[in-house]
């Protein structure tokens, strides 16, 4: 049992527990048999995220402080935080991993890692018009992103680019799109190329031989592009994400072209935010 002051459960006004025990909640949610309220979470994770709002409450004009939470605890903070509103505003960071289920068929996913993977010559996929190996093929994170300010990291650990001059160029995009949009691509099909074309996509598109920044799916010249490729296999890339004025969950997507290229997702950084802050 814990016993926190109302004002503290209360600090972020937006947040389930400030719904339930600020009076706004008729009948406070479920109580056990002395009418004390019962919330069915793990009372660890809960007691970590009380203490970061008294700490919060006591220091008001210092920095956030990110929780230490166990690695194999992570998950379940993660789906805590959600559920009680907090996840704006409590930082917190966690590994990412591929949704197997929403992949291209010829992208092998593994955890945190996705890898391009080759394509018969001849297979029986629906929608070939080209050969199977100069097609993008893509794969979505399993977190969705919504109401939040974050950092993604991830490696480049392999990427076979053009710089040679090879044809065709070998792509990799790396960038965010709207979750309803990424669950209508078809996992039985073998081309998803419209992807970084739809209005919801943002990112980056790089072969050694150009580079484009792409927003609301329309692709532009990257201002920073010069002979040399944005990056390269071994990099490691941050991309940044602020979906908190947006009206939709977001996802991670990468899309590859060349059978072995592959990417590592690191970490996902939730920034966090001040409780009451309009920034």
């Amino acid at each position: 049992m814990v016993t926190p002051q109302r004002r503290t459960l209360c600090l972020v006004e937006e947040s389930l527990l400030a719904l339930m025990f600020g009076g706004r909640w008729p009948g406070g949610g479920a109580t056990d048999a002395a009418g004390h309220v019962f919330l069915d979470l793990d009372p660890g994770l809960f007691e970590v995220a009380l203490n970061w709002l008294r700490q919060f409450a006591l220091a008001r004009g210092g920095n956030l402080h990110e929780p230490q939470v166990a690695a194999d605890k992570l998950e379940h903070m993660v789906a805590m935080l959600d559920y009680l509103q907090l996840h704006r505003h409590i930082p917190l960071t966690y590994t990412e991993a591929f949704d197997a289920a929403h992949a291209s068929p010829f992208m092998a996913v593994a955890g945190p890692t996705a890898t391009r993977g080759t394509v018969a010559a001849a297979h029986p996929g629906k929608h070939v018009t080209r050969p199977g190996n100069t097609l993008m093929q893509f794969a979505v994170s399993d977190h969705s992103y919504f109401d939040m300010s974050l950092e993604l990291t991830l490696k480049v650990t392999a990427f076979k680019d053009s710089r040679e001059g090879r044809t065709p160029p070998r792509w990799l995009f790396v960038g965010f799109m709207h979750r309803a949009v990424a669950a209508t691509l078809d996992p039985a099909g073998d081309i998803n190329t419209k992807c970084t074309k739809s209005p919801s996509c943002y990112g980056w598109l790089v072969s050694g031989q150009a580079a484009y920044t792409v927003r609301h799916g329309k692709r532009s010249q990257h201002a920073c592009f010069t002979r040399s490729p944005m990056f390269s296999q071994g990099d490691t890339l941050l991309l940044s994400l602020d979906t908190r004025s947006a009206e939709y969950e977001w996802v991670f997507v990468v899309g590859l072209v060349q059978p072995g290229d592959s990417v590592e997702l690191l970490s996902v950084r939730r920034k966090g935010q001040r409780p009451g802050s309009v920034e």
